[in-house]
């Protein structure tokens, strides 16, 4: 399934809809999919965190509470896939907020990630 949009700003954009997040991908904190509330969006960064691959875009359904809970942590700390939570929750030195956070958001990340094998 293609999930076709035009945002607010006349962007137009085509996710891939997929059952798990990918390897490489990561939540694209930008507040959802027009009209899909139960759509969250996926992207691969290249160049630092502000480039996207416009051609790559997926979506995964996913309840509404889960999917804020995933872009508040993506966010608030950058951690927008199950690899970055697990290697922030390693840091010694994290702010209280920021291990909340990602205490809430890493079981999600477990529950949506492709697993391997």
């Amino acid at each position: 399934m293609i999930i076709h949009e035009t945002n607010r700003f006349g962007d137009k954009r085509d996710y891939t809809v997929v059952d798990s997040i990918p390897d490489g991908y990561e939540v694209w904190n930008i507040g959802g999919i027009e009209g899909m509330p139960y759509y969250m969006p996926l992207c691969i960064c290249y160049g630092g965190t502000y480039s996207v691959q416009l051609d790559k875009l997926l979506a995964i359904k996913v309840p509404e509470t889960d999917r804020r809970v995933m872009e508040k942590c993506s966010m608030r700390t950058g951690a927008g896939n199950l690899a970055e939570a697990k290697r922030l929750m390693k840091c010694k030195h994290i702010k209280k907020e920021t291990l909340v956070l990602l205490e809430l958001a890493l079981p999600l990340f477990e529950k949506y990630t492709k697993k391997e094998g």
